[in-house]
């Protein structure tokens, strides 16, 4: 950050608990029931206007931001959502973080008080964004959950020298806070996106597996089993499809194919996309059946169910 009035705490990249005023301590465990209540709706707006309206009664401040870091951490982002409370969050900005003071903040993974800022015209032109013009001094406090960054909260006063190592311990319990809080959001985010992409995913392959005259089944990678089948199978195998479901690929592949079987489904799995072979069926009645095989990727969450086609060659 700006080289005058800076102080950088890096042992350890948190502050200790030293002298902190138990009103304090008070209020950041009231804030950390009401994140973990409202972090179970997923809230993360709300989440971050109660984080900030604590420190604003705890800290000598005239400005609370949520800076989001992007996934490459280039990129600062001011979300009009996360800082409606504010003029700058309002218009809402996405600034490189090379062109801001809070590179080392992020790099670093460490809290930067600067005591003295010396007016606007002094600053890199990145930290205009969301410093205000009246400020005299700022802290910036990574919001990280272990070595990764998942953004920065920006505190801003109107008089010098607003910040001390107590206050710096202070926001940085509640950007920890706020990074358990994004990260159950992004889990949660995941989770719906993988649920959506299975969804696509049956959709996409429904009428193929149940309705046409191609022998189809799905396959549990994990459990070498036929999870379901479709009736062109069944009457291929010579089974009932009830009676072929949950049965074991043992049962159904002859033994020497059924290894080369195996290292298709997976490199289908590993590689995301469809891979062809050849393998040999075995029916009810025992006899061999030479096919062709067309192997599906998985989709979402069902990393070890790939859907697998069968087409019997012709002797």
């Amino acid at each position: 950050m700006a080289e005058g009035g800076v102080k950088s705490a890096v042992d350890g990249n948190r502050s200790t608990l030293g002298s902190i005023e138990p009103e304090g301590l008070d209020r950041i465990a009231a804030v950390a029931t009401l994140v973990e209540a409202i972090s179970a709706r997923g809230d993360l707006p709300e989440i971050f206007q109660i984080a900030k309206r604590s420190l604003a009664d705890l800290l000598p401040v005239d400005q609370v931001l949520v800076l989001l870091v992007d996934e490459s951490q280039q990129i600062l982002t001011i979300s009009p959502a996360l800082n409606r409370d504010t003029i700058i969050g309002e218009q809402g900005a996405m600034v490189p973080l090379s062109q801001t003071a809070l590179q080392e903040v992020v790099e670093g993974n460490h809290p930067v008080i600067r005591s003295d800022l010396g007016g606007h015209e002094n600053l890199p032109e990145g930290d205009t964004y969301f410093v205000p013009p009246d400020a005299l001094s700022d802290m910036a406090v990574p919001i990280s959950l272990g070595k990764e960054v998942l953004g920065v909260l920006h505190l801003a006063s109107s008089f010098p020298n607003a910040f001390n190592r107590h206050h710096e311990f202070i926001a940085q319990e509640i950007a920890l806070l706020l990074a358990m809080a994004i990260e159950r959001a992004r889990q949660q985010r995941l989770k719906e996106e993988s649920e959506r992409a299975h969804e696509l995913w049956l959709s996409r392959y429904q009428q193929l597996f149940r309705f046409v005259h191609t022998p189809a089944a799905v396959v549990s990678l994990r459990e070498r089993v036929i999870e379901e089948a479709n009736p062109a199978l069944a009457e291929l195998l010579r089974y009932e499809v009830k009676d072929l479901e949950q049965l074991s690929l043992e049962r159904t592949v002859e033994a020497e194919s059924l290894s080369g079987l195996m290292q298709l489904l997976n490199t289908a799995k590993e590689a995301g996309r469809a891979v062809q072979g050849r393998a040999t069926l075995r029916n009810a009645d025992g006899r061999y059946i030479e096919a062709a095989v067309r192997a599906l990727p998985p989709a979402g969450a069902q990393v070890n169910r790939l859907l697998v086609l069968f087409n019997p060659l012709v002797p």
